[in-house]
C-alpha cells in the first residue's frame, strides 16, 4: 500500500467514527426524549383529572393526588435523565451499535478498494 492509500483509508475510518458517535448521540437523545415525553403526557394527565375532580367536587383528596403527582413527575424526569447519563446506557448503546457498525465499515471500506481500482 502507498502513503496516499494508508490516508485514504485512515480518513474513511475517522469518518466512521464520527457517523457512529453522531448516531449514537442522536440515539440517545432521541431515546430520552421519548421517555420524558411519555412520563410528562401520563402525569399531567393523572394531574389534570385529580385536580378537576377536586376543584368542581371540593374533595382535597383529588386535589392532593393532582398535586402528588406533579411531584412525581419532577422526580421521574431528573431520574431519567441521571439514568440515561450513566456509562451502563452508554456501554450498551455502543454494544448495540458496533454490530450495525461492523457492516457499515466493511461496505464502506468494500466501496473504497472498489474506487482505488477505477482511479488508479
Amino acid at each position: 500500500m502507498s502513503a496516499e492509500q494508508d490516508k485514504i483509508k485512515e480518513d474513511r475510518e475517522f469518518q466512521i467514527e464520527l457517523l457512529k458517535i453522531q448516531i449514537k448521540n442522536e440515539a440517545l437523545l432521541s431515546l430520552t426524549a421519548l421517555v420524558l415525553s411519555i412520563e410528562v403526557s401520563a402525569f399531567i394527565s393523572l394531574a389534570v383529572v385529580y385536580l378537576s375532580f377536586g376543584l368542581t367536587s371540593g374533595n382535597q383528596f383529588y386535589i392532593l393526588v393532582g398535586v402528588v403527582s406533579i411531584i412525581i413527575l419532577w422526580i421521574f424526569a431528573v431520574l431519567t435523565l441521571r439514568y440515561f447519563g450513566t456509562k451502563k446506557v452508554k456501554e450498551l448503546l455502543e454494544k448495540n451499535l458496533e454490530k450495525e457498525f461492523q457492516h457499515i465499515r466493511e461496505t464502506f471500506m468494500k466501496t473504497s478498494e472498489a474506487t482505488k481500482t477505477r482511479n488508479p
